[in-house]
């Protein structure tokens, strides 16, 4: 398909962009310095879930804990809450088996954090991979969402002000990158008009209008400001 589309600019779906988002903005790596108790709680986060599914305890608990998928960044929001809901669970069973170092490592504090702020993106993922609605309407709608969800407030502490930012950046630099295939877009338009201008030159004549109006919707539509709560 891809192949096919060659010649065209090809854009993403904006599920996808926000599973971008989300690898990038919460590489472990990149966060080791930056926001080491987020590193942490995330990495003890994965571990924790790999041991319970391989010693079997995972079949003891009231609720499932998910694993994280590597291609799939919404599941880290499943993840996390699945540990949440049984975290006294594990880590009684764990105490009871010497293994107590394995839970410890996961801030209590961090993941309602990361509970917290990851909610509206797997709200938003949700909702744009809907079938039975259109969709399209609400990509402008939850852009102007979660870029104002990403800002850091006067409450957050370092490294939570830090994971809003990098959120942020990552959701900015890929609206730049759209916003320049716009501008290319709009050159190659012009473009074209001027070399048929012999063939329609009603339609180039009446070109520039219907051009300017729909720059104007495209501006509007960029600069909305809409409460999803």
């Amino acid at each position: 398909m891809i192949a096919a589309l060659a010649p065209y600019h090809r854009l993403d779906c904006q599920d996808h962009a926000y599973n971008t988002v989300l690898k990038h903005a919460l590489d472990s790596a990149e966060l080791q310095d930056s926001a080491p108790e987020v590193t942490q709680t995330w990495l003890a986060a994965k571990a924790l879930v790999r041991y319970v599914k391989q010693t079997g305890i995972i079949s003891q608990l009231s609720t499932t804990v998910r694993q994280i998928s590597d291609t799939r960044f919404s599941t880290v929001f499943l993840t996390l809450d699945s540990i949440k809901q049984v975290y006294a669970e594990l880590r009684e069973k764990l105490e009871s088996r010497g293994e107590s170092r394995k839970i410890d490592k996961i801030s209590p504090d961090v993941l309602e954090f990361l509970l917290e702020f990851l909610h509206p993106f797997y709200q938003a993922q949700r909702e744009l991979e809907g079938d039975q609605y259109p969709r399209l309407n609400l990509v402008v709608l939850w852009h102007e969402r979660l870029k104002r969800h990403c800002r850091p407030v006067a409450t957050d502490s370092p490294h939570q002000a830090i994971i809003r930012e990098r959120h942020l950046e990552v959701s900015v630099k890929r609206q730049m990158k759209l916003r320049n295939h716009d501008m290319e877009e709009e050159r190659n338009h012009l473009g074209w008009w001027k070399n048929n201008s012999g063939v329609f030159p009603l339609l180039y004549r009446y070109w520039p209008i219907v051009s300017s109006e729909s720059l104007q919707v495209a501006a509007a539509a960029r600069g909305t400001s809409v409460q999803l709560d």
